[in-house]
């Protein structure tokens, strides 16, 4: 089995995410010399917008979501650890252009109302937003029986970018080195996949399933691990001077290492050599085992233990900041 075979077509959703952005990049004349002036920004991870005032400092605004991953939390009734994944996704896509993340909205769409889920899902804000360092200052919860099975929830995220620091890839360099961020489960990315594979194998209840002693529902449930923190320290906080040299940065999700990491590869006579990236998790092993998918597949569809990459001439730095703020990290490769 692979992506498309599973319902999702990763080209094809790269070719409408380019429609898509093609036609927004229409809308930026409207805000052309006025404050909040649209920037370009090919292949980043953010937007930025530019206002006058700042005089050095961007604007960056994204949004993103859980995925299917709130379909897990749906069939297990487990809410809990899906704020951590909504916040991951925004946040650590904000540090992905060297911006610091400031604060976000969510919008919870349900099929029917429910106290417990949406009470579920709230209580674990507070600890996701205190990890990222950012604040969750509102948001919309609609109801949609005729449209929604379950619920589905979305984020926006804003985040500010000191123009001297913007890390878009085209510092990257021969010999720089690239370090790998050790993911911790699926994230919220190819689950999909996982989920067709697991139902083919094991049918209808396939979360109740036990591998390694844990229901598959817990596994493809565990809370993506939050890297924006120490992205923030290597490159500084707004106003603070940044602590390791950073060249380019890649937040691994959909699309995987590969879809991810070449968009940060600018020069097109540079690339990319990995040469001792963090081993797949058990669970994506047995997952390529069941459905019996090609390995290039795998490493499109998930982050294959790899949550984050960052291009550095300062290896070492990098590792020991990561691991400050309970993240393990390796040099994983280097550009040649």
């Amino acid at each position: 089995m692979d992506y498309k075979t599973a319902g999702v077509d990763v080209p094809l959703g790269d070719k409408c995410s380019a429609i898509a952005y093609n036609e927004s990049k229409k809308t930026f004349k409207n805000r052309k010399g006025k404050i909040g002036e649209a920037l370009l920004c090919e292949g980043g991870f953010s937007g930025p917008i530019f206002f006058p005032e700042l005089k050095n400092a961007i604007v960056v605004k994204n949004c993103d979501g859980v995925g299917s991953k709130a379909v897990v939390a749906w069939k297990m009734k487990k809410y809990g650890s899906l704020a951590f994944d909504l916040v991951a996704m925004v946040a650590d896509d904000c540090v992905a252009l060297g911006a610091e993340p400031i604060s976000a909205t969510n919008t919870i769409d349900i099929g029917k109302v429910d106290e417990k889920v949406i009470s579920g899902l709230m209580k674990g804000v507070p600890k996701a937003c205190e990890r990222a360092g950012i604040s969750m200052v509102g948001g919309e919860i609609a109801e949609m029986p005729d449209q929604v099975k379950g619920f589905a929830w979305n984020a926006d995220l804003i985040g500010v970018l000191e123009k001297k620091k913007i890390v878009d890839g085209r510092k990257i360099r021969k010999g720089d080195s690239i370090v790998a961020f050790k993911s911790n489960g699926i994230r919220s990315n190819g689950l999909t996949l996982a989920r067709r594979i697991l139902e083919k194998n094991y049918g209808e209840n396939w979360h109740l399933k036990k591998f390694k002693g844990q229901k598959w529902g817990d596994i493809l449930l565990k809370p993506s691990i939050i890297v924006s923190p120490a992205i923030v320290e290597m490159v500084g906080a707004y106003g603070e001077k940044g602590k390791c040299e950073a060249h380019g940065f890649a937040h691994i999700t959909g699309g995987g290492i590969y879809g991810n990491f070449e968009r940060i590869m600018k020069n097109p006579k540079l690339s990319a050599v990995f040469e001792d990236l963090w081993e797949p998790n058990q669970e994506f092993l047995e997952l390529i085992r069941l459905g019996n998918v090609p390995k290039q597949d795998a490493f499109r569809a998930w982050n294959m233990g790899n949550c984050f990459l960052v291009v550095t001439p300062e290896p070492n730095k990098a590792i020991e900041i990561a691991e400050k703020h309970g993240i393990r990290a390796r040099e994983a490769g280097r550009i040649c």
